[in-house]
């Protein structure tokens, strides 16, 4: 049981840390686009 839970909390934290970095890309790209843009 304790290997189940290590498994689950495993696949948390790597979808939890592609989440991350998926919105940190998501803002430093609206945020180059729109320093762009104010140019």
């Amino acid at each position: 049981m304790l290997q189940y839970y290590l498994g689950v909390y495993g696949v948390v934290v790597c979808v939890i840390g592609y989440l991350y970095a998926l919105v940190e890309w998501h803002l430093r790209n609206r945020r180059y686009t729109m320093a762009i843009e104010h140019r």
